[in-house]
């Protein structure tokens, strides 16, 4: 589906399958609560796709993973036996789950998205959001056909666990950019042990955010108290 030129854009847009616009990185919080607020009326829901190469990757894994046909709408999966899978799959991945090494450095809380700046803190001028008709933001992966490469889950796979964390603690996917997820958080959990659990959760469904990230699931635990965005990314 091809969109109109944003305003003082110099290139071409790239090709998508849902409506897209672009905003400034600095301004995704603010988009996306309004966005979301006017979307809920018409059945869709925004979320961030990051700048354009991350859309145009986003739109080659989509004709990939949707090229034998629609993907499953169905969420019957049940989301212990996804994670258990997930380890029986690749034990040696998960080998280091029981490290309790804390490192405090990396322990601070994230209350902002990562989307919309570069790896130098920089604010990314064009940021692009999509409008996707769908009921629940845990349907985003299979109207995007997003995952399915090295680690990262299959679509099926991200939008089982994204419903069980949105029925859990209000989390919603908010940015889906061509290596990394980001959801929101209505309800983080409070207690040392909540965290402790779904620390374990998070590296299960992707370790690259402990083992190229915080450096242990302790620290990740600590992390999360106060935390209204989780952040995942995949090599």
């Amino acid at each position: 589906m091809t969109t109109p030129p944003a305003a003082g854009a110099s290139e071409p847009i790239p090709e998508f399958p849902f409506p897209i616009h672009a905003v400034r990185g600095g301004e995704l919080a603010s988009q996306l609560q309004k966005l979301r607020s006017e979307y809920a009326a018409t059945g869709h829901i925004p979320v961030i796709l990051g700048d354009r190469d991350s859309v145009e990757r986003l739109m080659e894994t989509y004709e990939f993973n949707t090229e034998e046909g629609e993907l499953p709408d169905s969420l019957e999966r049940d989301p212990s036996a996804w994670f258990q899978e997930r380890i029986d799959e690749d034990p040696e991945a998960f080998e280091s789950m029981e490290d309790d090494e804390f490192h405090p450095e990396s322990a601070a809380p994230m209350t902002s998205f990562a989307a919309g700046h570069d790896h130098r803190g920089n604010e990314i001028e064009e940021v692009w959001i999509a409008k996707v008709e769908a009921a629940h933001s845990w349907d985003l992966p299979l109207k995007l056909g997003y995952g399915a490469w090295n680690s990262c889950p299959s679509p099926e796979g991200h939008s089982v666990i994204a419903r069980y964390w949105a029925e859990k603690y209000g989390a919603e996917i908010a940015v889906m950019t061509s290596d990394t997820v980001e959801f929101t958080v209505a309800r983080p959990p409070v207690t040392p042990e909540q965290c402790a659990e779904l620390a374990r959760e998070q590296f299960i469904y992707c370790t690259d955010i402990v083992d190229q990230g915080v450096g242990s699931v302790s620290t990740l635990a600590k992390c999360l108290e106060g935390s209204t965005v989780w952040f995942f990314w995949w090599d």
